[in-house]
């Protein structure tokens, strides 16, 4: 009689344990954003390093010292610190310094501090332009920003965009290989 009973359990144990393993995989898009973000290196405090040794900057000198404070939070991961310099900086209007590029590492910051919504701002502005140096990187993390807030449908369509990327395509094609995000429309 006992045996009979421990002969059930095993068999829903063996079903269970059957089903589990032969369930396909479901990856988060929070996963999928934690293992494909990351902050790159800033590229601009060289320039800003110029503009500031060089004649006939003396009148923006304080804007750039301002945008070299928020270089070095962002190159120190403070990002919140580089998050209101750079705000603090472009709600100025300064034209010492390229906003669009300030835009891009306010953006990048926004993110690093999980706030995707306030980077798709930034992003969204700068996908606009055109002749930007950055474009196909405002891509890749408009489509982060998008995964990062579950919208799948636009996650896919930006990621779309980089499939012939030779920086970010490799990265868009894996992603695009999940299921969520190949079955999005």
């Amino acid at each position: 009689f006992n045996m009979r009973y421990i002969g059930i359990a095993a068999s829903v144990l063996l079903m269970i344990g059957a089903f589990y393993f032969m369930m396909p995989a479901t990856v988060s898009s929070e996963s999928l954003y934690a293992s494909h973000f990351s902050t790159p290196a800033e590229t601009v405090s060289e320039d800003l390093d110029m503009l500031l040794a060089g004649q006939g900057f003396a009148a923006k000198k304080e804007e750039l010292l301002e945008i070299k404070k928020g270089l070095t939070a962002y190159n120190a991961k403070d990002y919140n610190k580089a998050i209101a310099v750079f705000e603090a900086v472009l709600a100025k209007g300064g034209k010492a310094f390229d906003q669009n590029e300030l835009r891009y590492l306010l953006a990048l910051s926004q993110m690093a501090e999980g706030q995707p919504k306030a980077a798709l701002k930034n992003l969204n502005s700068l996908n606009k332009l055109e002749g930007f140096g950055q474009q196909e990187a405002v891509l890749w993390y408009t489509a982060l920003a998008y995964l990062k807030l579950n919208d799948k449908v636009k996650t896919k369509a930006y990621l779309e965009q980089l499939v012939d990327s030779k920086e970010f395509g490799p990265a868009a094609k894996d992603l695009l290989k999940v299921k969520a995000l190949k079955n999005a429309t």
